[in-house]
């Protein structure tokens, strides 16, 4: 029904238990490299891709052909990020259901010739991380832009652990740690020396439109392009999704921007609007203060055309009617007969923030103790306190 990318990002799978999450950095100060670039990952483990400054992706590839996108593979889509930018980076989570070899690449320029790849339980022999990387690095530039059509087989949604960073890195990810790169971007921006990359948008408009172009240029050989629709959380608007109903084909790409105040998307069903949906997304809380210029997000693919149902679980705002949904029945089961159900609704939510929003790290760890919730992975931490409760 969807598939989880962001940030992002999210996919769909049966509930397992709960698992480590593994983090690797994508780019930043350590240039053109995935760190670690090398995980070892047990099924219901996440893998939680933060993206640096520059613009990459994280895109899945085969060990056959490490720079070619796998048709229906993962792709967390271009994530720009200027140098400026000290929090707020943006996450990709990939759960993980099988300790299945998980190969990824930057599908940005030339960044996968120059070893910027990723595997997670690559095999110790035979079709090992350090034989992946030599391919990539000897592979053609013209191949190394193409990423996957946006929908991924659960299956194939291998990756993360705990393996020690520096076990499997090669000499060559030190060499592309430090090479510094004035290529031209894919996302369709315009690219500055050492900056390449858009420096990101609050225009939810111009950012559909980015989305877009980017994952327009890295898929090859799809027979559609996804379309992108954006949907603003909270912000000015107040407690609403804007819109709070799309329509949206099997392979479009719904992007939450999260603004001003602290707000979810979290997965629910028609019957229980203000519940969550066991196994079901959402994007935990994403605190925003009304200061911040950079907005966090979080994506979903959509796989088929049921209907899909979510809500905010701040508080009471899903019984102020905050919901949204995609693909609801023109009869019986419409959007306004959820918004309605969730307007009745008894069910008790969370509350939880920041005690002003001043310390919005949202994505990045750095705001300390929060409850992060992933698909089929609950990570307990400690409350940050109350905010945000208009």
């Amino acid at each position: 029904m969807f598939t989880q990318i962001l940030a992002a990002g999210l996919l769909a799978f049966p509930i397992v238990s709960a698992g480590n999450i593994i983090d690797v950095f994508v780019g930043g100060e350590r240039g053109l490299v995935f760190t670690p670039s090398n995980v070892t990952a047990n099924p219901g483990d996440s893998i939680r891709f933060t993206f640096g400054m520059k613009n990459h992706t994280m895109t899945q590839s085969t060990f056959a052909a490490p720079c070619t996108g796998k048709p229906g593979g993962l792709f967390s889509g271009y994530m720009p990020v200027p140098a400026t930018q000290t929090e707020g980076f943006p996450e990709f989570v990939v759960p993980i259901q099988d300790s299945t070899p998980f190969w990824a690449f930057c599908s940005q320029g030339n960044h996968c010739q120059q070893g910027m790849v990723f595997s997670a339980n690559a095999p110790a022999t035979g079709n090992t991380f350090d034989a992946y990387k030599a391919a990539a690095m000897a592979s053609t530039p013209s191949a190394a832009v193409a990423a996957p059509a946006a929908t991924t087989s659960a299956a194939d949604a291998a990756a993360a652990s705990t393996t020690d960073a520096t076990a499997a890195t090669s000499s060559a990810d030190a060499a592309a740690a430090t090479t510094t790169t004035t290529d031209t971007t894919t996302d369709g921006s315009a690219a500055a020396a050492g900056a390449y990359g858009s420096t990101g948008s609050t225009d939810p408009a111009a950012a559909a439109t980015t989305a877009a172009t980017g994952i327009a240029a890295a898929v090859t050989g799809a027979a559609t392009t996804p379309v992108v629709h954006t949907v603003v959380v909270g912000g000015s608007a107040g407690l609403v999704y804007t819109p709070n109903v799309i329509t949206a084909a099997a392979g479009d790409i719904v992007m939450f921007q999260f603004q001003v105040k602290n707000h979810t998307l979290t997965q629910s069903t028609f019957a229980a609007p203000c519940t969550e949906k066991a196994g079901g997304f959402d994007s935990s809380f994403m605190p925003v203060a009304a200061t911040d210029t950079t907005f966090p997000t979080y994506n979903i693919t959509v796989n088929d055309t049921t209907p899909i149902w979510a809500y905010c679980r701040q508080a009471n705002h899903c019984q102020s009617g905050m919901v949204f949904a995609i693909n609801p029945p023109a009869t019986g089961n419409t959007f306004t007969a959820f918004k309605a159900g969730a307007m009745n609704s008894t069910a008790a939510n969370s509350t939880t923030g920041t005690a002003t929003g001043a310390a919005s790290s949202y994505g990045s760890g750095a705001i300390g103790s929060f409850n992060v919730k992933l698909p089929f992975v609950t990570l307990a931490m400690v409350s940050l306190g109350f905010a945000f409760m208009f």
